[in-house]
């Protein structure tokens, strides 16, 4: 069972990873190529999701991305899944997954740490390390009259220690991103996009 669950979760995870790549390029988009992003997107998504013999595709994908709202609508519920599997992968299950580009950003003198840390989270998931430590954020910030002292220090304690977890979970998250194909393709498709509008604008 538990294997079952690993294999749906990283299937999920490769599944919607264009949701994850949409998302992270609309936010690091210029505000009026947001909309580009967010049609491409959604084009790669219903790609993803649905076999190239599916009747009237082409037909589907002018349906989908007719108006902003209903592109919003299918980015969200689908980035939904997406972090849903990405927060039940394990840390071990998050670096086998991604070795190839991880090793290649963690320097040599550091490897044995980052081995180490492997050993004393790996079994965790992601979501549950995320959870500790928001958890410890609203204990922290919280008022002396809701959390007592005992508990505040326990609070700082885990984020003590979580801080620099979440830290390199961040930039690896990062990283995978900007590294996979669903992110590059949809950075082409947008600069086609712009510069096909631009060039249209020129009269020669």
């Amino acid at each position: 069972m538990a294997d079952e669950t690993k294999l749906k979760y990283l299937e999920d995870m490769a599944r919607y990873n264009s949701a994850d790549a949409g998302m992270y390029a609309i936010s690091k988009a210029e505000k009026g190529e947001q909309g580009i992003f967010l049609q491409g997107t959604c084009k790669t998504l219903i790609d993803r999701l649905y076999d190239p013999s599916t009747p009237d595709l082409d037909i589907l994908k002018q349906a989908a991305t007719a108006s902003q709202e209903g592109m919003q609508i299918m980015l969200q519920e689908t980035y939904k899944k997406y972090e849903s599997a990405y927060k039940q992968c394990t840390i071990s299950n998050l670096y086998f997954s991604n070795a190839k580009i991880i090793d290649k950003i963690v320097s040599k003198d550091k490897k044995e740490k980052f081995n180490a840390i492997l050993g004393k989270y790996g079994n965790k998931s992601i979501g549950s390390i995320l959870n500790d430590y928001n958890d410890a954020q609203v204990i922290q910030q919280g008022s002396d009259k809701l959390f007592d002292k005992a508990k505040k220090e326990k609070a700082d304690k885990t984020l003590e220690e979580l801080e620099p977890m979440v830290a390199i979970l961040s930039q690896i998250k990062k990283l995978t991103t900007e590294s996979s194909d669903d992110y590059k393709k949809l950075r082409e498709y947008a600069c086609q996009e712009i510069l096909s509008q631009e060039i249209d604008k020129i009269k020669v």
